[in-house]
């Protein structure tokens, strides 16, 4: 099977693996970058690890938090001018489930179109 040429079509989920390789692996939510004014911050993700514990949210800004290449050991913060320091906010969601949440006062924020 030939990978998809849409970039939306992308799978955003990482398999982290720990401890040793009899345990099973678990799927992480991940955001990766697909485009930036830098193109060579294209592919560069950030797991969302804080996720799978319960209660433990992960916002998102222009300053924070830091993503980097898979592997690698340099880490920036999105760092465009045109994203919000105030910061949308990744929860648990149900089953497993991702919940976005966009303060009353903050940029307006589609995903999947709606």
């Amino acid at each position: 099977m030939s990978p998809p040429k849409n970039p939306a079509e992308f799978s955003t989920t990482a398999v982290r693996t720990q401890g040793t390789p009899t345990q099973a692996a678990h799927a992480v939510p991940a955001l990766t970058i697909i485009g930036h004014a830098q193109p060579q911050r294209i592919g560069e993700r950030l797991l969302l690890e804080g996720l799978l514990s319960d209660e433990r949210a992960v916002a998102l800004s222009r300053n924070a938090p830091d993503f980097s290449r898979p592997g690698g050991v340099l880490s920036l913060p999105l760092g465009d001018p045109f994203l919000s320091r105030t910061p949308v906010r990744f929860e648990p969601g149900l089953r497993g489930g991702v919940r976005l949440r966009v303060p009353e006062d903050g940029t307006p924020v589609l995903v999947g179109g709606e």
